[in-house]
């Protein structure tokens, strides 16, 4: 027997299949993630505001109306921060009198404003959910933008927003807007998913930094929607806040590769 010969083989064996062969083929690299069309976005806010006109306008004048208290009363305060200057009949010389001081004034200016935001956010729940309703195809009346379910949850969400919010505003503004702008979506994420208040600001984190450029385009158009609606005054904010509400909605809805009902 010679020993060069080849090994055994079976017979008719297959070549062996290229690498990768049965896997399914990977992702197109830089293929585009979900966006936000904003011009339908707008058009679809706009409509949909006109169509539940009543319940919007009565949450949009809660809310108007807490903000515009809550700067009433920030602006008495701060005009009691300045003594008063009085001419004293007994030495005949003019003192100072009162005041609460600068330390006292922005600490109870600051104590207001976060009241202000709590109540504000509290509302402003009612309408966010209003509006997801709104995107999913469910009715919505004034009663649903007041209530009460979840309220545990959006309560313990509010204080921490407002907190954190308000110290970031108190660190020279921008920190305190950009907080604000990452949890944006909380609301939303204890509304519609369902989760506590600690993970819904996470969520929020998260969809906005995955989101990011999407995310800030939608918040400087509600941002120009909100500016027009101060440049006209009472009328032009309380259609400019829900409108801002339902701009947020549909985006929260595109992002997420949910359907959006007509």
């Amino acid at each position: 027997m010679s020993t060069n010969e080849p090994p055994n083989e079976p017979p008719n064996q297959p070549p062996p299949p290229p690498p990768g062969y049965g896997a399914p083929p990977p992702p197109p690299a830089g293929a585009p993630g979900p966006s936000v069309d904003i011009g339908a976005a707008f058009k679809y806010a706009f409509e949909k505001f006109q169509a539940n006109l009543g319940p919007f306008v009565i949450a949009g004048l809660a809310i108007f109306g807490v903000l515009v208290f809550g700067g009433i009363v920030q602006a008495v305060i701060s005009s009691m921060s300045n003594p008063t200057l009085v001419f004293d009949m007994e030495t005949g010389r003019w003192v100072t009198s009162g005041g609460l001081g600068f330390i006292a004034t922005n600490l109870v200016n600051g104590v207001i404003g976060l009241v202000v935001n709590l109540v504000a956010m509290l509302i402003m729940a009612g309408m966010i959910r209003s509006a997801l309703d709104i995107t999913a195809g469910r009715p919505v009346t004034a009663a649903s933008m007041f209530r009460t379910d979840q309220l545990v949850q959006v309560f313990v969400a509010a204080v921490l927003i407002a907190i954190g919010g308000t110290i970031g505003l108190l660190l020279c503004v921008l920190p305190g807007i950009v907080f604000y702008f990452f949890t944006s979506y909380t609301l939303h994420f204890v509304g519609d998913r369902n989760l506590t208040a600690v993970e819904a600001i996470k969520a929020s984190f998260n969809f906005v930094k995955d989101n990011f450029v999407q995310v800030l385009l939608v918040y400087l158009c509600v941002l120009a929607v909100t500016i027009v609606g101060a440049i006209l005054c009472l009328v032009g904010l309380i259609a400019a806040i829900p409108i801002g509400t339902l701009l947020t909605a549909y985006a929260f809805r595109s992002l997420h590769n949910e359907p959006i009902a007509a």
